[in-house]
């Protein structure tokens, strides 16, 4: 079998390098045999600073791996990226990654020894008991906390962290759902898992090590008010047949 990697990057210079380091020594390791065959889809969003150019630097001195650069002209989000990534992928599974390195490749394996029996296989933070930020004050915690509260108990069932960057799925599938998908930026991983559970998908959510990085572009209030929006727009798509 053979696996797409997609990350989808924004302005991401400082960091890009160093993810795409780790993954190369990941499918380098012996760690790594279960896909027979490794392919790198990389979506520029849009990016202002130099990210385009180190990434086509580091595809030119990798020429032994199969890269692909895709842009976008202009920032469309996150969901969007992922989502051009997914259509252009070639593997048998896909994964999605952040640019930021936060999960490590090396925690796939992690997620392998389900493929057989689950549909969809997510990275969590939240079964390892992760904490989003200590330095974030407390009103920002209970915010963040009652935000997923809301979005647990009333879209997506069971599912402790929806938002967590690691989720593996065969590469039909995926390109099934993401179809059918309208969200663009913070929240598509929430409808992703929604449409998945309407449709009778199995899931199964595996505890990853996540480990913070520098330079986030998270934004406490802003994203969570856009996710709430986002929230009101699943249900209104569910419900006026926008998913059929």
């Amino acid at each position: 079998m053979t696996l797409s990697i997609i990350i989808p990057m924004y302005n991401e210079e400082f960091r890009i390098g160093n993810t795409l380091h780790n993954l190369f020594s990941y499918i380098d390791s012996d760690e790594s045999k279960y896909f027979t065959n490794y392919e790198i889809v990389l979506i520029d969003d849009g990016s202002k600073d130099n990210t385009l150019s180190i990434v086509n630097k580091i595809k030119k001195d990798s020429l032994n791996l199969n890269i692909k650069i895709l842009k976008h002209d202009n920032n469309q989000g996150k969901g969007r990226a992922v989502k051009t990534g997914v259509c252009n992928s070639n593997g048998d599974y896909i994964i999605y990654i952040d640019s930021d390195n936060a999960v490590s490749m090396f925690d796939l394996n992690l997620l392998i020894p389900y493929i057989k029996n689950f549909d969809i296989i997510i990275g969590s933070r939240k079964l390892n008991k992760y904490v989003y930020n200590l330095s974030i004050k407390r009103a920002a915690r209970r915010l963040i906390s009652l935000t997923g509260y809301l979005l647990n108990k009333t879209l997506v069932k069971g599912i402790h962290d929806t938002q967590c960057p690691f989720k593996l799925l065969p590469t039909n599938l995926a390109k099934i759902i993401f179809n059918k998908m309208s969200i663009d930026r913070y929240a598509f991983d929430l409808e992703l898992l929604f449409l998945a559970q309407k449709n009778g998908y199995s899931i199964k959510e595996v505890s990853v090590n996540y480990k913070s990085q520098p330079g986030s572009q998270f934004r406490i209030f802003r994203d969570v008010y856009k996710s709430l929006k986002d929230f009101m727009k699943i249900h209104h798509n569910y419900f006026s047949g926008k998913y059929r």
